[in-house]
């Protein structure tokens, strides 16, 4: 009779060797794996009266597992999209456990076959030019933390930059002489270069001055205590300074702003100036052209100037009719005529 199989050595190849080195992913990715992961262990432990160190892949049933999603939105009141990002977690380490312990593949598969909940898409909120003028016009730039802020609010809106790509941020990354740019360390460890408007790289001038002589791999922005800001830092930064003209921005109602809804704006904002969205995509940072194109469609701005492009004169109207161009060229006409 075969011995069931330990998950913790799995689980622990799972996460320090596939996704690090054969996938090469992040480790704010690899965190979100190990998180969903040691849920399902903590709730598989307590079903099973059976301390997760001792827990067997092949305690790790359908059963089992639907009972922890249901628990994810029923008592942790998570989101269905939320519960749908843990699932995918489950179902990549069960389709490495089936590479790896062929004699459990049917077990795997059963489990990597779970449907994905079908969800509605959430709206995508993000600040119209008017009220980016609002949030960075509150700044006074006399004070030491304001010039740190105001440089870090402007960046997130000049390049579209993730939060961690803000916090990975170093001297070195900047070219701060013309052509202005800087080299951001996006998702998949790829790197991607934005150009900075002049106004930025002032702001980012004057705020590594106050910090006198910097060493090129030290982080571009910091707390008051000189120490790297991290992704929570950045998002208190941002929520702060939203809370304080939150009456000016009716787009944050319902919900804080947030810097995601900054870069939601930049893409806005590039794809109404007429910037092709190729070039969005690579600006941003994004992996797949669907991403960039869903901008296209929660842009108004640019449905109403289609549906302007292609409207149909109203008929009954004689004097709203248009000549045809070759109508209101007289060259030609007297060309036709002469015919």
């Amino acid at each position: 009779m075969r011995t069931h199989t330990l998950i913790a050595p799995l689980l622990q190849s799972f996460l320090a060797d596939h996704l690090v080195c054969k996938r090469g992913l992040s480790l704010n990715t690899v965190r979100s794996y190990r998180d969903a992961l040691r849920q399902l262990l903590l709730f598989a432990g307590g079903r099973l009266h059976c301390r997760c160190t001792q827990l067997a892949v092949e305690q790790l049933d359908v059963a089992l597992i639907l009972d922890f999603l249901d628990h994810l939105e029923t008592e942790r009141r998570n989101s269905p999209q939320t519960r749908n990002q843990r699932l995918a977690s489950i179902r990549s380490f069960f389709h490495f456990v089936g590479v790896q312990e062929i004699v459990l593949l049917d077990h795997c598969r059963k489990i990597t076959s779970i449907p994905f909940k079908r969800t509605s898409l959430t709206p995508t909120r993000y600040l119209e030019r008017d009220e980016v003028e609002t949030l960075l016009g509150q700044f006074k730039t006399d004070r030491k933390a304001s010039r740190r802020h105001y440089a870090l609010l402007l960046f997130l809106y000049n390049t579209g930059a993730r939060a961690q790509e803000a916090v990975d941020l170093r001297v070195d990354n900047l070219e701060l002489e013309q052509p202005y740019r800087a080299r951001l360390h996006g998702k998949g460890d790829k790197w991607r270069v934005c150009p900075l408007w002049k106004s930025t790289v002032l702001a980012i001038q004057a705020s590594l001055a106050m910090r006198g002589n910097l060493q090129p791999n030290e982080h571009v922005f910091v707390n008051r205590r000189g120490r790297p800001l991290t992704r929570f830092g950045i998002y208190y930064v941002v929520r702060k300074y939203g809370e304080n003209v939150k009456g000016s921005l009716p787009s944050l109602k319902p919900g804080h702003l947030s810097p995601h809804i900054i870069r939601h704006g930049t893409a806005v904002h590039l794809l109404e100036s007429g910037v092709e969205v190729n070039v969005i995509r690579e600006w941003l940072g994004h992996a797949h052209l669907e991403t960039t194109n869903r901008y296209a469609e929660i842009n108004f701005r640019t449905k109403e100037k289609a549906l302007q492009a292609c409207q149909i004169e109203d008929d009954s109207n004689e004097g709203s009719r248009k000549q045809p161009k070759w109508r209101t060229d007289e060259r030609l006409m007297k060309w036709l005529q002469s015919l």
